[in-house]
C-alpha cells in the first residue's frame, strides 16, 4: 500500500508479496513510497503510526489504501460491507525534536495497554516482564528498535536507529517513560489528544 503505483485491483496481492520478499532478500526497494513509516503498533481495535510523507498528501493516500484494502479483505470473511473504521484518522504534526524522540516510545508503549501494564502512570514494577510482552508482540516496530530483522520491510529503520543509537539507549528511553516520567507523559498525551 505504501507505493504511489500500487492499486489493489484484487489480483495483484501475490505479485506484491513476491516483490516485497525479493526486496527483503536483496535490499533493493522498487516502490515509489508515499510515506516513511517510522514506528507502528497494531492494536486490537485501532493502530498507531509515526509517518513522514514523501509525496504530496502521502499520509492520506497511504492510510486510504491501507484501510480500503483491509476492509476489502475482512468484509467478506465476516459477512459485512462498508468501511471498518468509524471516522477518519487523527493526525498530529510533529513539530519539535523532543516530540519526535518520544513518539516511538509512545507508539510502542501502547502495546502494554492490552495487558494492563501501568506505563502511562510511570508505575511499571516488573521491567523484565513488561519488556517480554513488547518482545512477543509481532505487530509493532518495537522489534525494529531492538535491531531485530523485519518479516517484511515496512519500517524505514534509519529513523529508529538514529533516534536511539543502541538497543540500550532505546531500552533506557522505554524504561524512563514506563517508570519515572508520568507527569511529562500526561502532558504529551494531553497535547496529542487535543
Amino acid at each position: 500500500f505504501n507505493d504511489v503505483n500500487f492499486e489493489d485491483a484484487g489480483g495483484g496481492w501475490n505479485a506484491r508479496m513476491a516483490e516485497l520478499n525479493t526486496m527483503r532478500a536483496t535490499g533493493y526497494d522498487i516502490r515509489k513510497r508515499l510515506v516513511d513509516i517510522l514506528a507502528f503498533d497494531l492494536m486490537d481495535n485501532h493502530f498507531h503510526m509515526g509517518l513522514i510523507p514523501l509525496v504530496e498528501d502521502g499520509i492520506s493516500l497511504f492510510l486510504h489504501k491501507l484501510q480500503m484494502s483491509h476492509s476489502k479483505w475482512l468484509n467478506p470473511r465476516i459477512d459485512r460491507s462498508g468501511g471498518l473504521f468509524e471516522r477518519s484518522f487523527k493526525a498530529k504534526h510533529v513539530n519539535t525534536s523532543a516530540y519526535a524522540d518520544f513518539l516511538p516510545i509512545y507508539i510502542h508503549g501502547n502495546g502494554w495497554d492490552r495487558f494492563g501494564v501501568p506505563w502511562r502512570e510511570g508505575e511499571i514494577e516488573n521491567w523484565e516482564e513488561a519488556l517480554l510482552l513488547l518482545d512477543q508482540h509481532q505487530w509493532s516496530s518495537h522489534n525494529v528498535a531492538m535491531r531485530r530483522p523485519q518479516d517484511l520491510p515496512v519500517v524505514e529503520e534509519s529513523y529508529l536507529h538514529d533516534a536511539y543509537v543502541s538497543v540500550e539507549d532505546y531500552l533506557n528511553h522505554l524504561r524512563q517513560w514506563g517508570t519515572r516520567y508520568q507527569d511529562q507523559l500526561r502532558e504529551v498525551e494531553d497535547f496529542m489528544a487535543s
